[in-house]
Protein backbone atom coordinates (compact mmCIF):
# COMPACT_ATOMS: atom_id res chain seq x y z
CA UNK A 1 0.00 0.00 0.00
CA UNK A 2 2.94 2.52 0.93
CA UNK A 3 4.68 1.78 -2.74
CA UNK A 4 0.82 2.77 -4.15
CA UNK A 5 0.38 6.16 -1.96
CA UNK A 6 3.86 7.45 -2.89
CA UNK A 7 2.62 6.87 -6.58
CA UNK A 8 -0.03 9.21 -6.29
CA UNK A 9 2.16 11.67 -4.33
CA UNK A 10 4.56 11.65 -7.39
CA UNK A 11 1.56 11.87 -9.80
CA UNK A 12 0.38 15.05 -8.19
CA UNK A 13 3.73 16.71 -8.08
CA UNK A 14 4.58 15.85 -11.28
CA UNK A 15 0.93 17.85 -12.29
CA UNK A 16 2.53 20.25 -10.21
CA UNK A 17 5.61 20.71 -12.07
CA UNK A 18 4.29 20.62 -15.60
CA UNK A 19 1.99 23.55 -14.50
CA UNK A 20 5.16 25.44 -13.65
CA UNK A 21 6.90 24.50 -16.87
CA UNK A 22 3.84 24.89 -18.98
CA UNK A 23 1.70 27.46 -17.17
CA UNK A 24 -1.54 27.15 -20.00
CA UNK A 25 -1.50 23.41 -19.23
CA UNK A 26 -5.28 21.85 -17.79
CA UNK A 27 -4.88 19.31 -15.69
CA UNK A 28 -7.23 16.03 -16.67
CA UNK A 29 -10.94 16.09 -15.03
CA UNK A 30 -10.14 12.70 -14.00
CA UNK A 31 -6.75 13.87 -11.99
CA UNK A 32 -8.47 16.21 -9.75
CA UNK A 33 -9.06 13.32 -7.69
CA UNK A 34 -5.01 13.37 -6.30
CA UNK A 35 -6.02 16.92 -5.17
CA UNK A 36 -9.32 16.33 -3.46
CA UNK A 37 -9.24 13.82 -1.62
CA UNK A 38 -8.28 13.57 1.95
CA UNK A 39 -6.72 10.33 1.78
CA UNK A 40 -3.92 11.11 -0.66
CA UNK A 41 -1.00 11.24 1.23
CA UNK A 42 0.61 14.89 2.04
CA UNK A 43 -2.88 16.48 0.22
CA UNK A 44 -2.72 19.59 2.28
CA UNK A 45 0.47 21.05 1.06
CA UNK A 46 -0.21 19.30 -2.25
CA UNK A 47 -3.74 21.40 -2.63
CA UNK A 48 -1.89 24.32 -1.45
CA UNK A 49 0.75 24.22 -4.50
CA UNK A 50 -2.69 22.99 -6.97
CA UNK A 51 -4.59 26.03 -5.61
CA UNK A 52 -1.98 28.56 -6.16
CA UNK A 53 -0.69 27.49 -9.78
CA UNK A 54 -4.12 26.39 -11.21
CA UNK A 55 -6.01 29.32 -9.13
CA UNK A 56 -8.90 26.96 -8.49
CA UNK A 57 -9.82 25.27 -5.23
CA UNK A 58 -8.83 21.95 -4.35
CA UNK A 59 -12.51 20.76 -2.87
CA UNK A 60 -12.60 18.03 -0.14
CA UNK A 61 -13.96 14.65 -1.30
Amino acid sequence: MRTFFTALSVYAICYLLVRIARPAFTLPEDSRILFEEDWVPGREAIAKAFEQLFKERASHG
